[in-house]
């Protein structure tokens, strides 16, 4: 038995490649709506065993949520497929293939696919860069918890690669979007982190080394050319918020969403945030 997850928020363009590819390895997925208007939410309803429509507080609470319908039916050691819902398999995978690459693979609790980043702009698709993510993991090592209102992925482990690829639509489009909705995860990523050992880094030198990684260490430029760079600005933006903003709550700045985010109010630390930020715009 392999089950599988999606959490998805108005994705209704990308969503039914990740819940095709669901379909393609599990016996039995599970889709967690966040409030979709776009017509996501009727796609999950065709595909998925279960949809739930469940209030954004935060990727910890939504993934959380989709682990938990899954484990009100199905034991701890069951395999468990997730993806985003931006994300879908590359090339022929169905449950032969994963059932034959865990054969041969180390013995392990979970696993990471390689996900290749593609960026889709004014006609043209390139590819950014190539991470591993883990993808693959039994039900009961699942880490997520509602704290985890940004950072989402699996802690740093043992996780052996299996070979699986995934397709990213990491950027599809004008960069627009993406800089609005950095600004506020950039906030909240701050409020989760200020009381922690991480440290605030510069924000210049957060900016320069982000959008150099980016384009060299990861290739974007080997690969992406001149359309390279707005998109390694854009992330590299995202970089110098966060320590910004990291900075400023630990200097005293958003004493309000400090303490929704302390008090577990996470709906309304969203909500904060966001109206913050459009009193500062």
């Amino acid at each position: 038995m392999t089950v599988g997850f999606v959490i998805h928020g108005n994705n209704a363009t990308t969503l039914e490649a990740a819940l095709r590819s669901l379909r393609q390895v599990c016996d039995f997925v599970v889709c967690i709506d966040s409030g979709s208007t776009d017509g996501s939410y009727e796609l999950a309803r065709a595909s998925a065993d279960v949809t739930q429509r469940v209030p954004w507080k935060g990727f910890g609470a939504a993934r959380s949520a989709a682990v938990d319908a899954l484990c009100s039916k199905f034991g701890p050691d069951e395999w468990c497929v997730f993806l985003d819902s931006d994300e879908a398999f590359a090339g022929d995978v169905s449950r032969a293939s994963l059932d034959a690459a865990l054969a041969t693979a180390p013995v392990a609790q979970g696993y990471r696919f390689s996900r290749r980043n593609w960026v889709t702009r004014y006609g043209t698709r390139w590819l950014l860069s190539t991470d591993h993510r883990v993808r693959l993991f039994r039900l009961g090592v699942a880490p997520w918890a509602p704290a985890q209102i940004v950072h989402e992925a699996f802690p740093q482990g043992p996780w052996p690669r299996l070979g699986v690829t995934i397709d990213h639509a990491f950027v599809n489009g004008p960069l627009d979007e993406r800089r609005r909705k950095q600004h506020l995860y950039a906030l909240l990523w701050a409020v989760q982190n200020a009381d922690g050992t991480r440290r605030a880094a510069p924000p210049a030198l957060a900016f320069a080394w982000q959008a150099f990684r980016e384009l060299t260490f990861r290739g974007g430029l080997l690969r992406g050319g001149l359309a390279a760079f707005p998109v390694a600005s854009a992330l590299a933006e995202y970089s110098e918020l966060k320590h910004r903003e990291l900075a400023r709550c630990r200097a005293g700045a958003h004493d309000d969403l400090l303490a929704a985010y302390r008090e577990g109010r996470f709906d309304d630390l969203f909500r904060r945030a966001a109206q913050t930020l459009a009193d500062a715009a």
